[in-house]
C-alpha cells in the first residue's frame, strides 16, 4: 500500500502540470512579444497602402547590427576614444594620429592610401636578441594604449555609420589553418576569409603575434593585397618593427599595408601603463 504522501506528491505534480499547459496556452502568453510595439520590430510604420516611413527604433537597430558584427571584445567594450588617457608625449601624439585619420577618414576611405597602422619602434622580436628588457621605456611597445585606440576608434566609425570587424592575430590564423583542414570542401575556410576579405573596415589586432609559417605569409599577402585593390581600410597595430614584422608576415605583406597606410602609419615606443599602473 502507498503512503499518503506518495497520493499527495502525485496529485501536486498533477496540478502543476495542469498550470503550465494552462499558461502556455493562455492568450498573454500567445502574444508576441517585440521589442518596439509601434513598428513590431520590422522598422517600418505603415501609411498607406504600400507605403511606409521609418520607425525611430530603426537607427538604434542599424546601430546594434554593425555594434554585433564588430565582435568587440569584452575587455574592451567599455573603450572609448574620449577616456584614453594621455599622460605622455606618445600617448598624446598616438591620440592626435587617430583623431586626424578619422577627421580625414570620409575622405580617404576609397582611395588608395586609406589606412592607419602603429607599429613598434623596436620590435619583440629584435628586443629578444638585444637581451634589454622589453618594458624598458627606450624599447617598450607595449601598455600604450594602441588596442585601446582602435577600438575607440571602431566605434566612431559605427556610430558615423560604417561597418566594422575587428580580429585579433593569433585567433584569426588558428581559425584559418584549422578551417584549411576541414574535410569540407573549403566551405568554413571561405567563409572566414570571405569576412575579413569583404568587412568594409578590418581592424586587426597584434599583427605578427601569430608563429610565422610561409602558408601564413601567403595569406597575409592575399588578404592585404585583396583589400588593397578593393579600396578597403585597415586599421592595424604591432609590436614588431618594420623588419621583424617582415620577417613575420613577409615584406611583400608589409609592403601592401605600408603602402596603404601613407602618413597614418606611426612607430611606437615609451612607457608601459600596466607596469606603472601595479607598481
Amino acid at each position: 500500500m502507498q503512503r499518503m504522501g506518495t497520493y499527495m506528491d502525485e496529485i501536486e505534480r498533477r496540478i502543476q502540470l495542469i498550470r503550465q499547459h494552462q499558461t502556455a496556452h493562455s492568450p498573454e502568453s500567445s502574444k508576441p512579444q517585440f521589442r518596439c510595439e509601434k513598428c513590431k520590430d520590422s522598422e517600418w510604420i505603415w501609411t498607406g497602402w504600400e507605403a511606409a516611413r521609418p520607425c525611430e527604433c530603426q537607427e538604434k537597430r542599424k546601430y546594434e547590427r554593425r555594434l554585433n558584427y564588430a565582435m568587440i571584445p569584452d575587455d574592451f567594450k567599455e573603450c572609448n576614444l574620449e577616456d584614453y588617457v594621455q599622460q605622455t608625449p606618445m600617448q598624446k601624439a598616438m591620440f592626435d594620429h587617430v583623431v586626424s585619420y578619422l577627421e580625414e577618414f570620409d575622405l580617404i576611405r576609397d582611395s588608395k592610401i586609406n589606412s592607419l597602422g602603429f607599429i613598434a619602434k623596436y620590435g619583440e622580436t629584435r628586443i629578444k636578441e638585444m637581451r634589454v628588457s622589453k618594458h624598458d621605456p627606450k624599447y617598450n611597445s607595449f601598455g600604450l594604449g594602441k588596442t585601446h585606440l582602435k577600438i575607440g576608434a571602431a566605434k566612431w566609425l559605427i556610430d558615423k555609420g560604417h561597418s566594422v570587424m575587428i580580429v585579433k592575430d593569433v585567433a584569426l590564423m588558428d581559425d584559418l589553418m584549422n578551417a584549411r583542414m576541414m574535410d569540407d570542401g573549403g566551405e568554413e575556410y571561405n567563409r572566414i576569409l570571405s569576412r575579413v576579405l569583404n568587412a568594409p573596415v578590418l581592424v586587426w589586432d597584434d599583427l605578427g603575434k601569430s608563429n610565422p609559417t610561409q602558408a601564413k605569409e601567403r595569406l597575409y599577402f592575399h588578404i592585404f593585397n585583396e583589400r588593397s585593390q578593393a579600396r578597403r581600410p585597415i586599421v592595424y597595430s604591432s609590436n614588431e618593427d618594420m623588419e621583424t614584422l617582415s620577417d613575420r608576415i613577409g615584406g611583400a605583406a608589409v609592403s601592401r599595408l605600408v603602402g596603404m597606410s601613407g602618413k597614418y602609419l606611426m612607430a611606437t615606443v615609451g612607457n608601459d601603463y600596466r607596469i606603472k599602473a601595479v607598481s
